[in-house]
C-alpha cells in the first residue's frame, strides 16, 4: 500500500510541474474493456457480454492548457445467451470520428469533451426450440439471422488526470471517468465510462 501511494505521489508531483504550453503537440490513446457473465443453473441459462473500445487522438495546444484536436473511435461488443429453449448471439461494431477538446485545470487535472459521427453494424443470430409437451429440449430448432447498418452520433464528457511517468514530462498515463451519449437512428445509448489512456507530449516551448 505504501508503495502504491509513493508511486501516485511521485506521478502527481510530475503532473504538478508539467507545463502544457501553446504549440505543444500531444498524441493520445484511450481504451476500455468490460466483461459480464450471468447464469442460472436451474433454468440452464447463461448470459455473457463483453465490450471493447479504442480511441486514438491527436491534438495541438492552441493556448496554454487548452488542446484542440481530432479523435477516432472503435467499439466492438458481443452479447451471448444460452438457455434450454433458445440461444442468441448479438454482435455490434462501430467506427466514428470527430473533434475533441481538453483543458488542463490545475496539477494535471483536466476536463475533456468530444463530439463524434460514425457508422454502426449490428448482427443477430437467433435459434429457438419448439417445446413439446412442456419439455425443453424435445422439439426442433429454428434459426434466423439479421443485419442492420445505422448512422450514429453523440458526445462524451470525461474528467481525468495525467500522471507523468518521467521527469521530462513527455509521457503520461491518463486516468479518465465520465459520461457518454450516443444516438443510433432512433435509439439512445448513455452511461458511464471508466478507462486508462496514454499521452505522448511533444513540447515545442521551453
Amino acid at each position: 500500500m505504501k508503495t502504491i501511494l509513493l508511486v501516485l505521489f511521485t506521478a502527481c508531483s510530475f503532473a504538478c510541474v508539467a507545463q502544457f504550453n501553446r504549440n505543444t503537440i500531444v498524441a493520445s490513446g484511450f481504451g476500455t474493456y468490460g466483461y459480464k457473465e450471468n447464469s442460472n443453473h436451474r433454468d440452464a441459462f447463461k448470459n455473457s457480454t463483453y465490450n471493447l473500445t479504442l480511441n486514438p487522438s491527436v491534438g495541438f495546444f492552441v493556448i496554454d492548457k487548452l488542446m484542440v484536436g481530432a479523435e477516432l473511435g472503435w467499439i466492438s461488443s458481443k452479447d451471448k445467451v444460452n438457455s434450454a429453449t433458445y440461444a442468441s448471439l448479438d454482435k455490434a461494431r462501430s467506427f466514428s470520428a470527430g473533434p475533441v477538446v481538453r483543458y488542463y485545470i490545475v496539477k494535471g487535472f483536466f476536463v475533456q469533451g468530444g463530439y463524434f459521427w460514425g457508422k454502426m453494424k449490428q448482427q443477430q443470430s437467433l435459434a429457438t426450440m419448439d417445446i413439446i409437451n412442456g419439455l425443453p429440449g424435445t422439439g426442433t430448432y429454428q434459426t434466423s439471422y439479421s443485419e442492420v447498418k445505422q448512422n450514429l452520433q453523440g458526445y462524451t464528457i470525461t474528467p481525468g488526470i495525467s500522471l507523468f511517468l518521467d521527469q521530462h514530462k513527455k509521457a503520461a498515463v491518463d486516468v479518465m471517468a465520465g459520461y457518454y451519449f450516443q444516438r443510433a437512428e432512433n435509439i439512445n445509448y448513455k452511461g458511464l465510462v471508466v478507462g486508462l489512456g496514454v499521452s505522448i507530449f511533444l513540447f515545442k516551448n521551453p
